[in-house]
């Protein structure tokens, strides 16, 4: 049960999967909502009045048109019965938690995931937002905070299990070690190790699940724009700022086992073949080359002209690589990786491509666009088409990547945030706020399940990511949603 803000008015959670709102002084029934699949469990009302928030059994939350009693969206991401709903001091923000022990915060407009909480530990069946709207308290009890602007948690029954989060910090585990900016961040294959490059002229190594720093790998003379790991997992190759790509063992924390140094200005992206025997790199020469991973000998070089190339990447099967560039005719090049011609190019950003690549399976590409384009695109790879634009970041986008089973697309931007987007409609589905300087590179870990991003402030973080399974009830939703207004 829940009252409005002037207590002319009161809302209760019904079993017969509705909530009603009634009018206190005569008792009257106002308003029914209906759309669960089952009970009604947990309401709450917005600070103005005019939104009603809802739980259920059906694992879903909603929120309400408080006045005529439309359904506005629909929250997915649990998987267990929702036990509680609150909305924030400014209304700008919605929690849930539940039975499956989990918590999570949207944005308002319930397009945006800002937090999952996933370490409660027990069934929670109460949330509170701070004053500030800036972290959540979670408990088996009833709990709440102090109306008087203090941080004082007051307690209630249950099992005084009680848990403050921040909600900015999303439960991203910070990789601190650098002294200078991190500019790039990847995964090993099995999942378990992330590289950094740094600024600092170094890369290192961490565990992926406790954050611990492993090892370091120091021989650049400039900073290292790009890491990337080996498909086998023993080697790392660096791009670095000094014109040269190195690749190391990552077993050792010695000399690199080859270098790469025929590059005539700063080499901004490097990859491994599929197969591991081949690297290409790219840089501000404007050339792309390829290597032999293993004798450092160079095999053949692409050329964009003058124009400085930002990225490079393999499609999975070695055949093709694709290529960023700066200006000039395409925005992205597709390469023929025996033959080396030109096979297509892409053009419809309006500022130069700052990071492009492949979708697993090979049929798309997307590219990231810098200021004032501040925008990401999806292609059809055989044909050139332009199939999505990813509008959302409001600066640079600095990084793209797809998720491994291609479902969904990850970017980093200058904004400082990273987002998440569903890579068949193009819809935003997650905003990753934590770091304080730019996003400049962002990676998906091998199962999809987790991101990497690396940040001008020093630091890199891990996150969860929207599992395959999040997207598919967003999707449905968004059907559900389509297929409604078609019939209105």
């Amino acid at each position: 049960m829940a009252f409005s803000p002037d207590g002319e008015r009161v809302v209760t959670a019904c079993w017969d999967r509705k909530a009603r709102v009634w009018n206190v002084a005569d008792g009257k029934e106002l308003a029914t909502f209906t759309g669960h699949g089952d009970a009604v469990i947990a309401v709450a009302v917005s600070p103005d009045g005019k939104r009603i928030g809802s739980g259920s059994l059906d694992t879903t939350a909603s929120v309400w048109d408080a006045a005529n009693g439309e359904e506005l969206f629909t929250l997915w991401g649990h998987n267990s019965a929702v036990t509680t709903v609150a909305f924030s001091a400014d209304g700008q923000r919605i929690a849930t938690a539940g039975d499956d022990q989990t918590a999570r915060v949207y944005e308002a407009g319930g397009r945006h995931q800002l937090l999952a909480v996933k370490k409660h530990g027990s069934p929670i069946s109460s949330v509170a937002f701070s004053q500030d709207g800036q972290r959540i308290i979670t408990g088996g009890g009833s709990v709440v905070y102090s109306p008087d602007g203090v941080d004082k948690i007051l307690p209630g029954s249950g099992d005084r299990t009680i848990k403050i989060w921040e909600i900015d910090d999303n439960e991203a585990l910070t990789l601190k070690g650098h002294t200078k900016g991190v500019l790039t961040a990847a995964f090993s294959p099995d999942g378990q190790r992330i590289v950094t490059g740094s600024l600092d002229k170094t890369a290192r190594i961490w565990d992926a699940t406790t954050g611990k720093f492993l090892r370091t790998f120091q021989g650049h003379t400039e900073g290292i724009r790009c890491v990337a790991f080996s498909p086998d997992g023993q080697r790392i190759v660096t791009a670095s700022f000094d014109k040269t790509a190195k690749v190391w063992d990552v077993r050792a924390s010695g000399p690199p086992l080859v270098s790469f140094a025929r590059h005539g200005n700063l080499l901004i992206s490097a990859a491994f073949s599929p197969d591991g025997r081949r690297v290409v790199t790219g840089g501000h020469d404007g050339t792309a080359k390829v290597w032999d991973s293993a004798s450092g000998e160079e095999l053949f070089t692409l050329q964009e002209g003058t124009r400085k190339i930002w990225s490079v990447a393999f499609s999975l099967d070695g055949r093709r690589i694709l290529t960023s560039n700066e200006s000039g005719d395409y925005d992205a090049t597709i390469w023929d990786a025996t033959s080396r011609k030109r096979i297509r190019g892409l053009k419809g950003h309006r500022s130069w491509v700052m990071s492009a690549t492949f979708s697993p399976d090979g049929r798309r590409i997307a590219t990231a666009s810098a200021h004032p384009d501040n925008t990401a695109k999806v292609w059809d790879a055989a044909t050139g088409d332009c199939l999505h634009t990813l509008n959302g970041h409001s600066d640079a986008v600095m990084s793209v990547t797809f998720s491994p089973d291609g479902q969904r697309i990850l970017t980093g931007s200058r904004d400082q945030t990273a987002r998440l987007w569903d890579a068949a409609s193009g819809r935003e589905l997650l905003a990753l706020n934590g770091h304080r300087g730019w996003v400049i590179t962002v990676a998906f870990s091998p199962d999809g399940r987790r991101i990497v991003t690396a940040s001008s402030d020093w630091t890199a973080k891990v996150w969860e990511a929207a599992s395959p399974e999040q997207v598919a009830d967003w999707r449905l939703e968004e059907a559900r949603r389509e297929s409604e207004a078609a019939r209105e």
